[in-house]
């Protein structure tokens, strides 16, 4: 049930986040928007309304990203509500809400709409790990999610310091340039820290277990001693008499005799 009711959900989120992203990349992205300088625009026409709409959305979207924490408590995978998931699920949604309240459309709808992405298509990961072991030896992609989440905040980053750098009429500018700066370095900073961490180290130490394993000679076990030898002493052959038993019949063969 519990398989079911979570491959389900990573389903909805492989929808939903496409959906989104396809969606602001229809009413802008995709088709007038700039990258160095894109004014929000405020009409009732239907491009700008969509793109509004996109972002509401996208920030319910944010939400409901905390039933991913559900999950890992439901499964006893405490270990991954780490500082990056507390802080990336926490400050997100209030960036969205600042954003959507602000400016809900233009330039700073950018990041939310390359999130949609990397959401989309990890979530499809998590989808394809829950169905099973089968489908697993075709997930070897799955560090390249962290690297889709720096690449993320390094476009954000660069996108939003071009408004210190051109005359642009967007809401709030100072403060959104912040805003997206601080908030983009912040997370690639922990998403690095977790790559680093995640497949670097751990890659390095496999690589040393093996590198030591392999310069093991022939006959000689990973303790360091000989097949025959355990600290120091031969180690005796398999006995199948009982102990004691064997001094027994010894004695019997002299009273015997």
């Amino acid at each position: 049930m519990f398989t079911l009711v979570f491959v389900s959900y990573n389903a909805f989120q492989v929808v939903f986040s496409f959906w989104l992203f396809w969606g602001a990349g229809v009413a802008g992205w995709f088709t007038k928007y700039k990258w160095v300088c894109e004014p929000c625009d405020f009409s009732d026409d239907p491009m700008p309304v969509k793109m509004m709409v996109m972002g509401y959305w996208y920030m319910v979207s944010k939400y409901i990203d905390f039933i991913d924490t559900v999950f890992f408590v439901l499964n006893k995978k405490t270990e991954h509500i780490s500082l990056l998931h507390v802080s990336h699920h926490a400050l997100m949604p209030v960036g969205v809400w600042f954003g959507i309240r602000f400016q809900p459309g233009g330039h700073g709808t950018l990041m939310g709409f390359l999130n949609a992405f990397v959401h989309a298509v990890m979530y499809l990961y998590y989808l394809l790990a829950a169905m099973g072991p089968t489908l697993r030896p075709y997930l070897w992609w799955k560090k390249y999610l962290t690297s889709m989440q720096m690449a993320q905040f390094t476009i954000v980053f660069f996108h939003g310091i071009t408004l210190a750098f051109v005359e642009c009429e967007v809401p709030l500018h100072p403060c959104l340039l912040r805003w997206l700066c601080v908030q983009a370095i912040m997370f690639f900073a922990l998403f690095s820290d977790f790559y680093i961490k995640a497949y670097q180290m751990k890659g390095k130490a496999k690589k040393q277990l093996k590198d030591k394993a392999e310069s093991l000679p022939n006959g000689e076990m990973r303790n360091g001693h000989a097949n025959s030898i355990s600290e120091g002493m031969m180690i005796k052959p398999f006995q199948c008499v009982p102990a004691g038993l064997e001094d027994v019949a010894k004695e019997r063969k002299r009273a015997h005799h």
